[in-house]
């Protein structure tokens, strides 16, 4: 896989830098209850050393109960606190753009058409779907991380979508749009049947020969 877009595409490099600053930030105050909590349990050992529980089974026995659950909370302090330091988050979207973008030539092009509104859009539960002249993004939120996806316009040769029902009434719609050989390139959920058809419209705009499958 090519890194052209990850050396060259200064749209992706701005995103990483957006998505790894707010990780960061949710992750730094996760170690605080778990660091006080190790002070506490610190403090309530000490009080019952300090009150003969060396020489008490019972005591000694508390003792040593609530030493593994500091320990074991100690630990977990100093995993969340590395974590929070590790630059994280946009390997997903890095590596999609990674498989897409095959030149410096392309990266540019893309941050262009980034910089640009977009052709159309149409909502989906946790984000949007969009086009530029050559791609169809998938805005959307991932383990709290908002996350791009990408597929070429040119690539995508189907449209395929079924209904999810309660009773007789269809409550939302489940896409997949499929290239030439019938692999699922994307896919998505449109929560009502007018959304669905103004993007098939607009989808058909830039996609004449689209083929629509109903499932």
């Amino acid at each position: 896989m090519s890194n052209f877009a990850s050396d060259n595409s200064k749209w992706l490099k701005n995103y990483s830098e957006k998505v790894n600053k707010t990780r960061q930030k949710s992750n730094g105050n996760k170690w605080i209850i778990p660091v006080v909590f190790v002070i506490m349990i610190g403090g309530f050992i000490g009080i019952m050393i300090a009150n003969g529980g060396l020489n008490d089974p019972q005591k000694l026995n508390a003792i040593k109960i609530m030493g593994g659950i500091g320990g074991f909370m100690l630990i977990l302090s100093i995993i969340l606190i590395a974590t929070g330091k590790k630059k994280v988050a946009s390997s997903r979207t890095s590596d999609n753009l990674n498989e897409l973008i095959r030149s410096a030539e392309e990266a540019a092009a893309f941050d262009e058409q980034m910089a640009q509104s977009p052709l159309f859009s149409a909502e989906i539960p946790t984000g949007n779907l969009f086009a530029t002249k050559d791609y169809l993004g998938k805005k959307f939120s991932h383990m709290g991380d908002e996350t791009y996806e990408f597929v070429r316009i040119k690539d995508i040769a189907s449209l395929h979508y079924t209904a999810y029902k309660e009773g007789v009434i269809a409550k939302s719609y489940i896409i997949d749009l499929r290239d030439s050989a019938g692999k699922v390139m994307m896919n998505a959920s449109i929560e009502n049947r007018a959304k669905l058809d103004s993007f098939i419209e607009n989808l058909k705009t830039v996609l004449p020969g689209l083929e629509i499958t109903v499932e």
